[in-house]
């Protein structure tokens, strides 16, 4: 239908021309010289316009190709960067530095740890206490942050497949049950954070 009528708006004043003037191999240079300036003065703002439509759509094109371009490659790196913040956490939970078993062993009691009591005086004494030996896990966790946030943040495809398999893949290597006790290690050692801010600890 589009196709249609922009023929037919494109023949009209070849059509017009001719019901008024005839058309036909001409003797005198005169008419030619007068035909060519009437089509001439009616199809070159067409021309012209048609043009710009083209050069608007180049350039809309452009954008889209440089846009998936620059998503790709932000979320390529961001994954690379989680996947090697990923197994530097996954390889120091599992050190045997307490006499208790490792890391992750220790943690778990933050998981059964309710809200309310994450940040009584008497939790944050022993989570500044568990930071300060463990000081390499906090930094990790809390460096993979702006990274998932940075995906979370685009509601659109691809972004927000890449975070929803990042968060599973990083609850699957280390466990949701670490996942929830290193958010609440992160919300008991530092008081600006919400909970509402966490991803992993939800209720």
């Amino acid at each position: 239908m589009i196709s249609a009528i922009f023929l037919l708006l494109f023949m009209a004043p070849i059509l017009i021309y001719i019901s008024e003037f005839g058309l036909g191999v001409w003797s005198d240079h005169t008419k030619w010289a007068e035909m060519g300036s009437a089509f001439s003065g009616i199809y070159s703002p067409f021309i012209a316009f048609l043009a710009f439509l083209i050069l608007i759509g180049q350039a809309k094109s452009q954008g889209a190709m440089n846009k998936h371009i620059f998503d790709q490659s932000y979320i390529k790196d961001v994954r690379e960067d989680l996947n090697f913040y990923l197994e530097k956490l996954d390889k120091n939970l599992n050190e045997s530095i307490y006499p208790e078993g490792t890391v992750r062993d220790i943690l778990r009691q933050y998981s059964i740890t309710h809200e309310e009591d994450l940040r009584t005086e008497r939790c944050r004494v022993i989570t500044q206490q568990f930071v300060q030996k463990n000081r390499k896990i906090l930094d990790i966790w809390v460096a993979m942050y702006p990274l998932l946030i940075g995906l979370g943040v685009n509601k659109h495809h691809p972004y927000e497949l890449s975070y929803t398999g990042s968060v599973l893949k990083i609850s699957t290597v280390l466990s949701m049950e670490s996942c929830i006790a290193l958010d609440k290690v992160y919300y008991s050692s530092n008081v600006k954070i919400k909970k509402s801010d966490l991803i992993f600890w939800e209720d």
